[in-house]
């Protein structure tokens, strides 16, 4: 008596998420946008493949859309339906925020699906965002004589403060001075400036 035994082989997938933000860092109150990237690297189709991504704490959502399928937002948790991804094929994911907090946010996305997945370690990932926190810039414009003769010299003294609670990095003054005057010159206390026409940067 004999037996034969058969092997067979469940063919297996291999997904992959990857994931960027923009912009970064970002301002507080501001909105910034993650765009999550599934790809099926196998040369199977992955059959039913959801990606759930956790809404970052200290930030509200704005908006969810995917290039495939659905996204429904589950009390804080987005599940993106993307049906089924054939081999080499990929779907995204772009999922807007609000940063709420100073200091850092991170966004988490998972891939799975209702195949065998080959290598799990890279069905997830992540993107730390840096919010920093506002500024205040408060910017006050005084001329001098006023009034002023025609013919006569009139100075505009800009001043340009920063009331925080965080530094401003490269702050830019714009002056446009007025039609019927002639430019004489321009300073500034600090950084430099150039001048097109009438207008003072």
């Amino acid at each position: 008596c004999s037996s034969d035994l058969l092997n067979s082989v469940v063919p297996q997938t291999d997904l992959a998420v990857s994931m960027t933000g923009a912009p970064e860092p970002v301002g507080y109150g501001s909105n910034v946008v993650y765009t999550v990237t599934v790809t099926n690297k196998s040369s199977v189709t992955a059959v039913g493949v959801t990606v759930t991504n956790p809404v970052p704490i200290g930030s509200t959502l704005v908006s969810a859309v995917s290039s495939a399928g659905t996204v429904t937002n589950n009390a804080g948790v987005l599940v993106a339906q993307l049906g089924d991804l054939t081999n080499n094929a990929a779907a995204t994911i772009t999922i807007a925020v609000t940063a709420n907090v100073v200091g850092t946010i991170t966004n988490t996305a998972t891939a799975t699906s209702q195949s065998m997945e080959v290598t799990p370690g890279d069905n997830a990932a992540s993107f730390v965002t840096t919010v920093n926190a506002p500024t205040g810039i408060l910017l006050t414009t005084t001329d001098s004589p006023d009034p002023v003769t025609a013919g006569l010299n009139l100075t505009y003294t800009t001043i340009v403060s920063n009331r925080g609670p965080a530094s401003a990095t490269s702050v830019m003054v714009t002056n446009v001075f007025p039609a019927g005057a002639a430019f004489l010159s321009a300073r500034a206390s600090q950084g430099t400036f150039s001048r097109s026409s009438n207008v003072v940067v």
